[in-house]
């Protein structure tokens, strides 16, 4: 049995490389997002429950403090990585669009490089 082209580098990576060409960060972004809503969910239940008695219950020994600390990390780490993934997706049109609009007013300039006022005059008919 003939084996698959590899990419060079895919295959001087050895393992991470495959994992990082097979592996999608949707799955990870999305994971992220429950584990935050949910632990803030807990939180707001166990906040109510402190709030409204004098029992004060822990989630694996988790205030609700400590569950508001966990929901910020879980977004602000899922935001991260769909901001970075966006980018590394739309880098290539956003640096073209870049060097398209740094080109337009060069362009601009060499299509009319005199311009009105440094066209040459014409010297006076009359001679005095």
């Amino acid at each position: 049995m003939t084996e698959p082209p590899r990419e060079r580098a895919g295959a001087d990576a050895g393992a991470a490389g495959a994992w990082r060409r097979r592996v999608p960060l949707l799955p990870f972004v999305d994971l992220l997002l429950l584990m935050g809503w949910t632990s803030l969910m807990m939180g707001a239940v166990l906040k109510a429950v402190y709030v409204t008695t004098s029992y004060r219950p822990t989630l694996l020994g988790l205030t609700p403090m400590d569950l508001f600390w966990v929901t910020m990390v879980c977004l602000v780490f899922s935001l991260a990585l769909t901001a970075r993934t966006w980018l590394k997706g739309n880098e290539a049109r956003l640096l073209r669009e870049r060097r398209e609009a740094e080109r337009e007013p060069v362009a601009d300039a060499v299509a009319e490089p005199l311009g009105p006022r440094a066209a040459p005059r014409e010297p006076a008919a009359g001679g005095s």
